[in-house]
């Protein structure tokens, strides 16, 4: 019998700051417990800056560990987004004709394993194997086959591969840190398992998490995971693009979005202004916010453009009748859900942590990738618990890995 967790950490490493969430499992409810936060300053990339890093989620994670009045040394941590890919692959093996053709576990695990023998670049390794669904003489739809009959039996599954190099980085700032990371996952599907419910995901559904420095698509249909992209796209981009046209500094255009920018732009009154102080000894200035509004507008055209190709090139257009469900920084954009769902016709929501009890302050979109890397952990750690931090060669870490995700989802 496995043994129960009690207490899970999940740390997402973004492109601007690290946070870390600890849930506690309290009488089968999932509580909050901690919150960790830290700024990198400047941003920065994760490979090669490892030393600064590691300061950080040292911090962050001691931070935690007064809130949680734990020792907090296991940890599940996100992957470096922009670095990932994923891709659909299937596969088929024939029941063999005995008394009664009956599908078994080994048949399962046959065909997963056919799923999954793909072809990858020697750099690459698969660090999620997700079921979408099985199929059985042509019967779709089915999550567990086991026990049915029939003769030939396919499997449906969306893989994401990451660099060698990302995985081995990643790993090394933690251990750095005095961490044993015990599970990886990519940000956009800990961010989605943090807020999306099971009817959205049957309905079809697609979950944009925008953060810092990258924007994040994971799509659900039927039920299952049918498709996932990035885009190097996210909120410091919207902050660079209104330092330029306001001619002011990053800290200042921050300020101005957080305070000032709302959408859309053409509900702003136009007579609506506000006064930027002096910058590098120039007077301060008037901008009116509809100008902002149509600043930060231009740049989530450029997300939305990203979303509208990647759903059309795998034909779902039409098909997401739950519509789109928004989390990271940006989200927190006044009226950004409305100019969404505007622009696409189509239901938008901000989705914040709903399935866990305790800090107010963790329900909020921007926290999600991290309380969704703890919810995990605290619901499947021990399907590779064992694994991961007693092996020296990267593949058994992700090989276990692999297996967590197949029987997760």
């Amino acid at each position: 019998m496995a043994k129960e967790t009690r207490l899970a950490v999940g740390v997402d490493l973004g492109g601007s700051s690290v946070t870390a969430v600890a849930v506690e499992r309290r009488e089968a409810q999932p509580v909050v417990v901690a919150l960790g936060q830290a700024a990198l300053e400047p941003p920065q990339e994760h490979v090669g800056q490892r030393e600064a890093i590691v300061g950080v989620v040292r911090k962050v994670i001691e931070d935690a560990a007064i809130q949680a009045s734990s020792e907090l040394r296991e940890v599940f941590v996100s992957l470096p987004g922009e670095k990932i890919k994923g891709f659909n692959s299937e596969g088929m093996v024939e029941i063999p004709k005995q008394k009664i053709r009956e599908v078994r576990p080994e048949h399962v695990r046959r065909v997963s394993e056919a799923a999954q023998a793909v072809s990858l670049p020697q750099d690459r390794r698969v660090v999620h194997a997700i079921s979408r669904e099985y199929l059985l003489d042509g019967r779709s739809r089915i999550t567990d086959p086991i026990g049915m009959s029939g003769s030939c039996l396919e499997a449906r599954y969306h893989l994401i591969t990451a660099p060698a190099e990302v995985l081995d980085e990643t790993l090394d700032i933690f251990r750095q840190a005095g961490l044993q990371v015990v599970g990886m996952m990519a940000p956009g599907i800990a961010a989605a398992h943090a807020v999306l419910t099971e009817d959205e995901k049957k309905l079809g559904v697609a979950h944009l998490d925008i953060g810092s420095r990258l924007t994040s698509l994971v799509v659900y249909l039927e039920g299952g995971l049918t498709h996932t992209a990035s885009l190097a796209v996210g909120g410091a981009d919207f902050t660079a693009d209104l330092a330029d046209a306001a001619a002011t500094v990053p800290e200042e255009a921050e300020r101005l979005k957080l305070r000032s920018g709302e959408l859309p732009s053409e509900e702003i009154d136009p007579t609506d202004v506000v006064t930027l102080p002096a910058v590098d000894g120039r007077p301060p200035q008037v901008i009116h916010r509809a100008f902002i509004s149509g600043v930060l507008e231009s740049r989530l055209d450029d997300i939305l453009t990203f979303l509208m190709n990647e759903l059309n090139s795998q034909n779902l257009g039409g098909k997401l009748t739950a519509g789109i469900v928004l989390t990271g920084g940006t989200a927190l954009l006044r009226g950004i859900d409305v100019y969404i769902g505007n622009m696409l016709d189509a239901p938008v929501r901000i989705g914040v942590p709903h399935q866990v009890l305790g800090l107010d302050l963790v329900m909020n979109p921007r926290y999600a990738t991290a309380a969704g890397l703890a919810l995990v952990g605290l619901t499947g750690r021990e399907n590779f618990y064992s694994g991961i931090g007693k092996s020296s060669g990267i593949g058994a870490v992700w090989q276990k890995t692999v297996d967590f995700f197949a029987e997760l989802f």
